[in-house]
């Protein structure tokens, strides 16, 4: 049954299919026939009786997400009423403000052994829930698929997220995050940082002390970047110092006491002060990017198209030198938590042991069909979706696709936006221009696509209160950066080895 249905999976995702021309599975034997949306797709004929199918997902709420789990949900429904089985979607969704109680509901359920079948991670432990055998091996999932291999999807993701050879987290799409530079800093800062292809936390954090060192009078009045988080700098930067597998923390390293001294030095600046300038509009404004310039040392693009002003050389920039930042150990930064600044509102999805794996693969993967088909810019809508994403479906196959049309969308409106593009105003012909934006498209897509193949660091899954009253010591001055390292590993070494 389950490898009947999954032979179907590929059909099943028709209209992003659809969209960019992807190939659909065939089944073997007797055949059925159907129109859908639009397209022929074919069904096999039921192999089994008609019985009733339950899957229960959990997951915060935010804009249209719990449309999209519909959508995906009645998808696998008309398609398994064609065996005669009939599907049921059970959603549970929550608000931001009841997550913490939504972490101890979660632990409760597992324990007990009645835990969603499929949820969203939202910062529960889930090397934890590894470890106590509640979580499914999706790699095996994976394995059993007739329709798709590991070879297909970004495995370098994968090895990035597993625990101990298990892969307990299933992402939609990754990206990274992109940092440019205020040109109007002097030039020896930014050169100093044109020196780098990439650039882990504490060097940008190394950058904003010395110029605020040398130059107060002139940036003392700068943040870091818009939204900067020490908690989440600080999660990320702890992750490397961590070995889960072995479980065992080394974050008594000079290199992390670096970096929490430079961390607290950036506080000490006022780095981490919020500034609201020039931020929120899509491809980033060009009069809000201004304001932005105004009070910030760096510019680190925001979910949705921004990203794209890392890829393209534009005339009189206000921030330059884009690359992406790397984890302190190497491995670009890949930012799996949801609803987070420079998130594209979705991350990894879990699958309970308790659950029926097969029929939970199966939803997830229709549900990455919906969700890259809602997150690409449909002809005739000038609005950015909400769910638009910059990021990298993890199916290798929706790269090129979609990243061809967030490109073209991406170009037609940078113009809108105040931005002109180097060397584009001087083309007069059309046909000149179709040239040029085809080989300024093809470089960044070769570009992310480099960057796709590159080592991969996530932030650890840490319960935050385990860092966040030291994280706020050593803000405060309270705490001195060698004492709050030495904290740290007495917290995170007990909670490593329960």
């Amino acid at each position: 049954m389950f490898t009947a249905m999954l032979k179907k999976l590929l059909p099943l995702i028709a209209i992003f299919t659809a969209v960019f021309m992807l190939s659909a599975c065939g089944g073997g034997g007797e055949e059925g026939t159907e129109e859908e949306n639009g397209y022929e797709i074919d069904y096999e004929e039921p192999t089994e009786d008609t019985s009733i199918r339950t899957l229960s997902v959990a997951m915060p709420q935010s804009f249209m997400s719990a449309s999209l789990l519909v959508e995906a949900g009645a998808n696998m429904r008309r398609q398994m009423a064609q065996d005669g089985i009939e599907f049921i979607l059970d959603i549970n969704t929550y608000e931001p403000g009841e997550h913490e109680a939504q972490l101890m509901r979660f632990q409760t359920m597992m324990m007990a052994g009645m835990g969603y079948d499929v949820f969203m991670f939202d910062g529960q432990p889930l090397w934890a829930y590894a470890n106590s055998g509640f979580l499914a091996d999706i790699y095996e999932l994976i394995d059993q698929c007739p329709i798709v291999s590991r070879d297909d999807f970004y495995t370098n993701v994968f090895d990035a997220i597993e625990h101990n050879g298990r892969l307990i987290t299933f992402p939609l799409t990754f990206g990274f995050r992109y940092i440019g530079i205020n040109a109007s800093l002097p030039q020896a800062f930014i050169d100093r940082f044109k020196g780098y292809s990439q650039i882990n936390m504490y060097e940008i954090l190394q950058i904003y002390n010395d110029l605020l060192q040398d130059y107060w009078d002139d940036f003392g009045q700068f943040s870091l970047f818009p939204f900067a988080d020490p908690h989440r700098e600080l999660l990320f930067a702890m992750g490397n110092f961590i070995d889960v597998n072995n479980r065992q923390a080394s974050l008594t390293d000079d290199a992390f006491v670096s970096f929490l001294i430079a961390l607290q030095q950036v506080n000490e600046f006022g780095g981490f002060m919020l500034r609201l300038d020039g931020l929120g509009m899509p491809i980033g404004n060009r009069a809000l990017l201004s304001q932005e310039a105004s009070t910030h040392v760096f510019s680190v693009p925001p979910m949705y198209y921004n990203p794209a002003l890392a890829f393209f050389d534009l005339e009189d920039p206000y921030f330059v030198h884009y690359i992406p930042i790397s984890g302190t150990c190497g491995g670009l930064e890949f930012n799996l938590n949801p609803f987070t600044w420079n998130s594209d509102f979705w991350g990894g999805f879990s699958i309970s042991a308790s659950a029926d794996g097969p029929l939970a693969w199966e939803f997830i993967m229709n549900l990455l069909s919906v969700r890259m088909f809602y997150s690409t810019p449909q002809p005739g809508h000038q609005q950015l979706d909400p769910l638009f994403t910059f990021n990298t479906p993890i199916l290798r196959s929706y790269f090129e696709p979609h990243r061809r049309t967030v490109f073209n969308h991406v170009l037609s409106r940078l113009e809108e936006m105040g931005h002109r593009v180097e060397g584009m105003a001087e083309i007069e012909l059309a046909e000149d221009r179709v040239v040029v934006e085809s080989q300024l498209r093809a470089d960044a897509i070769a570009r992310i696509s480099m960057y796709n193949e590159m080592p991969i660091a996530i932030s650890p899954f840490v319960p935050r209160s385990l860092y966040e009253s030291v994280l706020d010591g050593l803000l405060a001055g309270f705490t001195a950066p060698e004492e709050a390292a030495h904290q740290l590993q007495n917290s995170l070494s007990l909670w490593l080895i329960e």
